[in-house]
Formats: structure tokens, C-alpha cells, sequence
């Protein structure tokens, strides 16, 4: 289940004269998380003295009214399993939605739309600083792999069915993707595929 954001320690914390850097530091919370929390607190004019009283519970739902409902309302999707799956090969969102809407219709509760589905794991992506900003300069670097999963493809002359290896090649900065089948996965395929996207590449650039 996602985790929701502790609006309450936040606000303490914050009252206490730490600045945001120290509270994501100490309580190993996402920046994102913690300046939203800051700045719903000051568009709403909410201090800590506010909300001492209250439960965590009450805090978060006068901060995220919206967020609160929907939590209550759906059998919220476990994101964690969710991140860590989708490094598995072959996996994505829209198999891991099936697999979600599955687990809710066998204990009857209520499941959410894949747009929904989606939100929710990038708002968790977001709020646990699970990703990794990475820049790069126009034509330096080429990422070259080959996928996980293999394809056939049939030998017009005899109608055997054929494994191939699919080679994959991209330039991170503009996503420019050059995909082929190969028979195998030996080194020399690999330098000719290399040579072949370098000349895509140069004529798409001009």
C-alpha cells in the first residue's frame, strides 16, 4: 500500500525551526513530499499549534481532503511490490493493473481505473524519490542492449519458425530507437547493429 505522507510530523518538525533539506534528511522523506506539505500549509495558513491535537489521520485529510476520500474509497494498490516487479523483464503497468483488479474481485473490494493506477504509482515514484534524473548531451552517449524477450520469425522457404534476439539501440537524449532482429547474440552482431544505427541516426540529423 502507498505510503501517505506524514503531514503532521512535517508541520512539528517544520515548527521546531528545521528546514526542509533537514526534515527529508532526517526523516528520509522525498522533497517533493515535504514542500508540498509546506507550501498546502501556507496557501491554507495551518501551524503545527493547529493540529498538535489531532490524529495523523486528521491532519492528512485536512491537507489532502481529495486524496483521503479516494484511499477510502478503493483497495489501494501495494506500489512497492509494483516498483520492484517492474524491473522484472516482460512486466509492465498494464499487466500489473490486471493482476491488481484480480486480487480485488477475489476479495471483493473495489478497484481503480488504470489512468488512476498509473497517477497513483507515479505520485509514488514521486514521494520516495525513486527515480533518477540523468542528462546528456545530443549524440554522445548510445545506449546499446538486447532485450529480454526473444521473437520468431519464419523462413519463407520452409516455414520454420525462427528465435531471434532483438537488438536494441537509443540515443538517450532525443529517444531515437534503432531495432533489429538477430540469429544470435554474438559480438560481431553487435558492432554491425552499432554501425547501422550510427548511419539512421546521421541521416535523421541530416
Amino acid at each position: 500500500m502507498a505510503k501517505k505522507i506524514k503531514v503532521k510530523l512535517v508541520l512539528e518538525l517544520r515548527a521546531a525551526q528545521l528546514s526542509q533539506r533537514e526534515i527529508c534528511r532526517s526523516r528520509k522523506m522525498s522533497q517533493h513530499s515535504v514542500g508540498d506539505v509546506c507550501r498546502r500549509a501556507s496557501e491554507l495558513g495551518i501551524t503545527y499549534d493547529d493540529v498538535k491535537d489531532k490524529s495523523d489521520e486528521e491532519v492528512y485529510r485536512m491537507f489532502y481532503p481529495d486524496k483521503y476520500v479516494s484511499e477510502m474509497l478503493y483497495n489501494l494498490p501495494d506500489y512497492s511490490y509494483i516498483h520492484t516487479e517492474l524491473k522484472k523483464t516482460g512486466v509492465n503497468l498494464k499487466l500489473l493493473w490486471h493482476e491488481y483488479k484480480d486480487l480485488c474481485h477475489t476479495s471483493n473490494t473495489l478497484s481503480m481505473g488504470y489512468t488512476k493506477f498509473c497517477e497513483g504509482y507515479s505520485e509514488h515514484v514521486t514521494a520516495n524519490s525513486l527515480t533518477n534524473h540523468l542528462r546528456h548531451k545530443p549524440g554522445i552517449i548510445c545506449e546499446v542492449d538486447w532485450s529480454g524477450s526473444t521473437m520468431a520469425i519464419v523462413d519463407r522457404a520452409t516455414g520454420e519458425m525462427i528465435n531471434v534476439n532483438l537488438f536494441v539501440a537509443t540515443l538517450p537524449y532525443n529517444q531515437y530507437s534503432y531495432v533489429e532482429p538477430c540469429l544470435d547474440m554474438k559480438q560481431k552482431y553487435v558492432a554491425e547493429m552499432q554501425y547501422k544505427y550510427a548511419r539512421v541516426f546521421w541521416r535523421l540529423n541530416g
